[in-house]
């Protein structure tokens, strides 16, 4: 055997993705966003009433093992279908989770 991963502190263990590690911060107020080839940001309503193309809202119950809120993206190839949770840095065919900015673009 190769003796185990031993991540024994994750809790759920299911994270399915192999990197557990979920934004804290990443909440429902989270946007999609994508900075080519147009600058492109897609609210969870936006994905909710069906006006933000190739993407859907998972349902938690369906899907537990996602860092939920989490999207599913079905645009470009087939081999481009992805999940795109709130796991740290995680992105799907270059869009990522972000926090909404508000104001300014303070990181």
């Amino acid at each position: 055997g190769d003796g185990g991963s031993g991540d024994s502190g994750s809790g759920d263990g299911g994270s399915g993705d192999g990197s557990s590690n979920a934004n804290p911060t990443c909440d429902d107020s989270y946007v999609l966003y994508s900075g080519h080839p147009v600058h492109t940001i897609y609210t969870q309503q936006e994905v909710i009433d069906g006006n933000a193309p190739d993407w859907s809202l998972l349902d938690p119950n369906q899907y537990p093992d996602y860092n939920h809120p989490a999207y599913y993206y079905s645009g470009g190839q087939p081999s481009e279908h992805d999940v795109l949770d709130c796991t740290q840095d995680d992105s799907v065919n270059g869009w990522t989770l972000v926090e909404p900015q508000n104001n300014n673009n303070e990181k």
